[in-house]
């Protein structure tokens, strides 16, 4: 385990790390509206600020995913008190300050706290990893590595920001693979041995108490004990605790966290049979076959997108992961079993499920990282035998992928922070002037925003270039989710975040199939509809077509665009604007 006395480089390091990634993703918080947390999250947290007792309502996720968010009123709740102090204790009073309370967390105010909490608490992963890598590989160099990997990744970086229970989730899943690898390193009659595994399944508990599939955590205390039994053999008896206690800590902690499954059992069990579903076939934006299907997706996603920005940079890590697996392997090391045997569970279980969400496949990065860290040092020594400026040269690589995703993190932040439809507008027209189309079809919406920018197209569209026999369409995404007529609603209610007004048009994105995952690059390709998109960088578009939180600028092909949604019925496809740009006339009859 880290100490101060030996590794004081180390920690320092590592709280100069802890406190980059706090101080950027607290910065970008502000990206506008993430859609669970206005229809799901705030009102659960509504319904427990209303009725006084710590029941959500809603089970769809585990209840300290809303304990967390609720944290986020504590200062409304002293603000509510201190407003009421005047009155006398009674009735009215109580009821007074149950109103109070409730104003304050349906204030704008209320999200960004609520993200902020999240964000302190996804942030102490950094060091989960960090711990884990030493323990594993037992190198300093190892475990600062592991740890800002996984810290510099764009998609930890973007979904830490969210108040989600993913990475929630994921930071109590690898604190219990931690405290599970600390005690296969101890002796079998260690009492510090027996309580890290009791730990273990209480951190598990947490887990599964953010989200469903977070239990999978209790398998890496069940292999510990397993795996230490067995290398134990013809010592002295294990004093470990059996693994059935081991499952009775996490079930107790487990119905302490959520009473839900005992006060409202069944509402509880039709949330979850909802959820089930809702993730076997949620629309076809994010349907892929389960099977084989999903983990070629969960393949390409963890090789050339999770880790940078560049696939070559994102490959490389992944590449590093397996010579650290491959060494693993190869001396037998009993260190890393607990988590692996934990990633291959969840692996399995997402492979199952009939929906690709790339925030569900973050829970595998900290492994990677780890597998990575270690990877790098035996290729860099290896390198050095054989020309000894090779090791140090090598290390330029990790140092060069870090710099250059620190660089994309910033700049993230700093496009949500000084966002500018006007002139993300303007980039997109320079774009749609150098492709050689034949036609351009701006919406309305865009032809407003630019004015006679769009002059040499015609307005609704007319020659731009000449070239191809397709056109372009360039539309605002907001008129995608709500049509032309809400575009002004829109942009007059874009500081809300009251959810009757501000996510009408939510539904109808994610019936129609406009816009879609992005083509697998193994399997059977498909064309893309969506072939450029300008806005702030709150997110990796690519992966979440129906995302809102900022209104961009999109162009899309006019022949996909019609495929999707000239054929379709009005009420599965309620775009009206798009209709009338690429959708031939009617017959008159």
């Amino acid at each position: 385990m880290l100490s101060w006395g030996r590794n004081r480089l180390l920690i320092v390091a590592l709280g100069a790390l802890w406190s980059l990634f706090l101080g950027v993703e607290l910065a970008g918080r502000d990206f506008g509206v993430y859609g669970d947390e206005v229809t799901y999250t705030v009102p659960g947290v509504r319904q427990m600020a209303q009725t006084g007792r710590l029941l959500p309502g809603r089970y769809g996720y585990p209840s300290l995913f809303f304990y967390v968010s609720l944290g986020a009123a504590l200062p409304d709740a002293a603000g509510a008190v201190r407003d009421n102090m005047h009155r006398g204790v009674h009735e009215s009073t109580a009821m007074s300050m149950r109103d109070s309370l409730v104003a304050r967390i349906d204030a704008p105010r209320f999200v960004p706290r609520m993200r902020a909490v999240f964000i302190v608490a996804v942030s102490l992963t950094v060091f989960w990893i960090a711990a884990l890598a030493f323990a594993v590989w037992q190198s300093s160099a190892a475990s600062f590595v592991a740890a800002a990997l996984w810290a510099s990744s764009w998609e930890i970086g973007y979904h830490g920001r969210w108040a989600s229970p993913q990475l929630l989730m994921g930071q109590f899943a690898w604190l219990a693979v931690l405290a599970a690898t600390l005690a296969t390193q101890l002796p079998e009659a260690s009492r510090a041995r027996r309580r890290w595994l009791q730990w273990s399944a209480v951190a598990a508990a947490f887990a599964a108490g953010s989200l469903w599939n977070g239990g999978a955590a209790l398998i890496a205390a069940l292999v510990a004990v397993v795996v230490s039994r067995h290398a134990a053999r013809g010592a002295a008896q294990s004093t470990d605790p059996q693994p059935f206690m081991l499952m009775a800590i996490f079930g107790a902690v487990f119905v302490a966290i959520c009473p839900a499954i005992l006060i409202d059992p069944v509402r509880f069990v039709g949330d979850l049979a909802y959820t089930f579903v809702q993730y076997q076939s949620h629309g076809s934006n994010f349907a892929v076959r389960p099977g084989f299907e999903q983990l070629v997706r969960i393949g390409e996603y963890l090789a050339l997108v999770a880790f940078s920005p560049s696939a070559i940079a994102s490959g490389i890590v992944l590449a590093f992961s397996g010579v650290g697996a491959a060494l693993l392997w190869r001396e037998r090391r009993l260190a890393m079993v607990p988590a692996g045997a934990f990633m291959a569970l969840q692996l399995l279980f997402l492979c199952a499920i009939g929906t690709f969400y790339a925030r569900n496949q973050l829970i595998l990065l900290p492994g990677l990282a780890v597998l990575a860290a270690g990877g790098f040092e035996p290729v860099r020594s290896w390198c050095a035998a054989q020309r000894r400026w090779t090791g140090v040269v090598l290390w330029l690589l990790p140092a060069t992928l870090l710099g250059y995703n620190a660089r994309h993190a910033w700049h993230a932040v700093q496009s949500i922070r000084h966002r500018d439809l006007m002139a993300d507008a303007s980039q997109a027209r320079d774009v749609v002037y150098r492709n050689d189309r034949a036609l351009v079809l701006p919406s309305p919406g865009v032809v407003r925003l630019l004015g006679s920018s769009f002059a040499g197209c015609g307005g609704r569209g007319g020659e731009c270039s000449s070239g191809a026999s397709d056109s372009l369409v360039v539309v605002r995404a907001a008129e995608l989710l709500f049509g032309e007529s809400k575009v002004a609603e829109w942009d007059s209610v874009a500081a809300s975040l009251h959810p009757d007004r501000r996510f009408e048009g939510f539904a109808k994105l994610t019936r129609q199939e406009l816009l879609t995952l992005p083509p697998s690059r193994l399997l059977r390709p498909r064309r893309r509809t969506v072939i450029g998109s300008f806005g702030p960088l709150d997110v990796n578009y690519a992966y979440y077509p129906n995302w809102i939180a900022s209104d961009r600028i999109v162009i899309l092909t006019r022949r996909r665009a019609a495929e999707a949604v000239c054929g379709a019925p009005d009420s599965s496809a309620s775009l009206p604007v798009l209709r009338r740009a690429v959708c031939p006339p009617a017959p008159i009859r």
